[in-house]
């Protein structure tokens, strides 16, 4: 199954070009429909396609999945859209409505979304544009954590983390900290310190995965979260906030400041962010799919050592 036809060429705009047609049928045309980024089709990744209108200007992006996994822009629509009714109106204004969704005639799912603007990456010129939308973005989150949060015996979440967690700690191959750290978040857990909760949890909430909207206004209104594949809408708190964190240039002491709001939300001490952070990385890896163990592994660690070091 490819996008790559007998004589090499990519033939996956031209297969897009219909349905891109109707979904923008009536809204100025369409003047061109063509690859974004890498050709190659990557088992967990999307094609990209780029759809400009009159004057060459950026009108959409169509995603196709991956024939490794063609049910993976499916699954992301359909989080997408549970996300943006849990959140409401205007925090589920950051996930973006599809302008159409759905097969192309081998099962490859697909999604056209409105065209927003990516954020300039790890050049100099780039880094406070980056950390203004890092502060908009942990203000959203903040919220987001709040409209979300489930009681604290909402039904299965303790089973769920207690599981999560077991399976973390009799992990040979995860090492310490991680170990050590799923051990005491048990034994807290155990001693009624904390208690797991369920919130909407993005889990890949980093910088490429971050847009913003061409139209002027607060940061916050403009934000455009992207990627729902992963997404939990009964999901464990904290990880977002780390993997932000750790993407975005943000200082420790603004880190510790929102680790602290978010315990007071989830209504326990700053030290028990760590419980539940684990409780997250530990859920996550219950259910990698295709991403690689090694990689798990170093950002599980990562997230860890930026968690300590922000409430040290």
């Amino acid at each position: 199954m490819s996008a790559v036809g007998e004589t090499g060429r990519d033939d996956l705009p031209e297969r897009m070009r219909e349905p891109i047609a109707r979904a923008l049928e009536g809204a100025g045309g369409v003047e061109s429909v063509a690859p974004l980024g890498t050709t190659e089709w990557v088992a967990d990744g999307t094609r990209k396609l780029l759809v400009r209108g009159p004057g060459g200007r950026p009108r959409a992006v169509a995603l196709v999945s991956s024939p490794l996994s063609p049910g993976l822009i499916r699954r992301g629509v359909e989080r997408a859209e549970g996300a943006r009714e849990l959140l409401g109106a205007p925090l589920g204004d950051a996930v973006l409505e599809p302008l159409g969704t759905g097969e192309l005639d081998d099962g490859l799912s697909w999604v056209i979304l409105p065209w927003a603007n990516p954020l300039p990456g790890a050049r100099i010129a780039g880094y406070l544009p980056r950390r203004r939308v890092g502060r908009a973005l942990l203000r959203w989150l903040r919220r987001a954590t709040a409209r979300t949060l489930g009681p604290p015996d909402e039904d299965g979440v303790a089973t769920r983390a207690r599981a999560a967690l077991e399976q973390l700690h009799g992990n040979e191959t995860a090492g310490e900290p991680l170990r050590g750290a799923a051990s005491e978040a048990l034994r807290s857990l155990d001693a009624g310190q904390w208690a797991p909760r369920a919130v909407l949890a993005h889990n890949d909430l980093w910088l490429g995965n971050v847009l913003l909207r061409q139209a002027r206004g607060p940061l916050e209104a403009r934000l455009v979260l992207i990627d729902w594949g992963g997404a939990d809408l009964r999901g464990a708190p904290v990880f977002d906030l780390v993997r932000a964190a750790n993407s975005f240039p943000v200082p420790r002491a603004s880190l510790r400041s929102e680790l602290e709001a978010h315990c007071a939300i989830l209504g326990c001490e700053p030290r028990f962010a760590e419980a539940h952070l684990l409780t997250a990385i530990a859920r996550m890896g219950l259910q990698l799919e295709y991403f690689p163990v090694d990689s798990y592994l170093q950002m599980a660690r990562r997230s860890l050592a930026l968690l300590r070091g922000a409430l040290a």
